[in-house]
């Protein structure tokens, strides 16, 4: 963003001051606003799906607090350890994904292409048949086996 705003305020002959003179407040003020419309068209879809979702728990917990007090205590348990768990899992994988983004724009492709193989097809997939067929726990054996190789993935990959 300061980048953008330092081309803003360019003058003819080099950079000047920010206020130099009426022209490069002007370029300022200009580059400012473009800079926070890009903000707000990034930062405005996530703003509204958190206000959102954030929502949609009072009110299913305000109408749960009409059928009595034990199904909503159960329900305010249940909701916050499993919205405090989904973001910590969350967390989690855009950390990984950030770690893979540096190694491939440092030219590591092949590690991590190795990597990927690795976690996915060594680990991942023969944890996914053992949780989910032989121990017999179904969808929810496959489910936790996927997590088990993305997070092999994301212990094995260097920060």
């Amino acid at each position: 963003m300061l980048c953008s705003l330092l081309h803003y305020c360019r003058g003819e002959h080099g950079f000047e001051a920010f206020g130099a003179g009426r022209r490069n407040n002007k370029n300022l003020r200009k580059g400012v606003w473009e800079e926070s419309k890009k903000l707000w068209k990034i930062g405005f879809p996530s703003i509204l799906a958190r206000v959102t979702t954030f929502g949609m728990f009072i009110v299913t917990q305000a109408f749960i607090g009409h059928i009595g007090q034990l199904e909503l205590a159960t329900y305010a348990l249940i909701q916050v350890i499993v919205v405090r768990f989904s973001n910590v899992v969350l967390l989690g994988m855009s950390s990984a994904t950030e770690t893979l983004w540096v190694e491939i724009g440092a030219g590591r492709q092949k590690m991590i292409s190795y990597v990927n193989i690795c976690s996915y097809y060594v680990v991942g997939v023969p944890s996914e048949i053992l949780l989910g067929y032989v121990a017999k726990m179904e969808v929810k054996g496959i489910w936790i086996g996927m997590i088990i190789g993305v997070a092999t993935q994301t212990f094995v990959l260097p920060t």
